[in-house]
């Protein structure tokens, strides 16, 4: 990158700085997670429309099964991508948007060696949120992440309990051809000034390549912060 287009770069980070959205989470069991740190900064392009630029350091772990015994894979990340966000309506929430993102992965096979995996792949993000009154929100997302060909995706129903507490059902999907993973449960969400708490617990089903499958709770947790 030349000089003029680093310090054009660096003054937009500044200048945007006091609009930021951070977003940390980790969540999963022994067996597979998927911690992650999000940086964003929505740019308004219109009354209700906005471009939203993302920076995500992220680390993902799992477990495969097979007949041959077991294999570790562990992925740290970096990506980065934008979205366009939209309110088409008062009631009615989207955002969409492309990125791309890079894993240093490295799989620990059953007898002991480890294979570097190293990779990059497009990144893919929607989510919708849908005002059914003016205390329920439902609430649903879909994510790829073409490095580790894994899919996340969820969709709850929010209810407002007091100003400062909402909890609603949730299902979730994550996984890839290695790991599958159902969830079904709940989430709560717990403002405090400009941050927001989000835990969620449940039951998961774990399906894996090699033909285990097992059903264990399951616990997230993360925080929301807009400066």
């Amino acid at each position: 990158m030349s000089r003029t287009g680093t310090a054009f770069l660096i003054s937009l980070i500044v200048a945007t700085a006091a609009g930021a959205e951070v977003t940390a989470g980790l969540e999963g069991s022994e067996d597979r997670g998927l911690g992650f740190l999000t940086w964003a900064h929505p740019i308004p392009v219109g009354s209700d429309e906005a471009i939203v630029p993302w920076i995500t350091a992220s680390y993902l772990w799992y477990r495969s099964f097979a007949s041959g015994g077991e294999t570790e894979v562990r992925a740290p990340g970096l990506g980065a991508g934008v979205l366009y966000r939209w309110r088409p309506g008062p009631r009615l929430a989207l955002a969409i948007g492309p990125g791309y993102e890079y894993r240093w992965a490295r799989r620990h096979l059953p007898g002991g060696a480890e294979i570097a995996d190293d990779g990059g792949g497009a990144v893919f993000h929607g989510s919708l949120g849908y005002l059914i009154s003016a205390r329920t929100q439902l609430a649903a997302s879909a994510n790829y992440y073409g490095a580790s060909e894994w899919i996340w995706s969820r969709a709850s129903v929010r209810q407002e309990i007091t100003p400062s507490l909402r909890a609603g059902p949730e299902i979730g999907y994550q996984g890839n051809d290695e790991v599958r993973v159902r969830e079904i449960g709940g989430i709560v969400e717990i403002p405090y000034g400009r941050n927001w708490v989000f835990v969620r617990a449940g039951q998961a089903r774990e399906d894996y390549g090699g033909g285990r499958e097992q059903t264990r709770p399951y616990f997230s947790a993360g925080i929301s912060r807009a400066f």
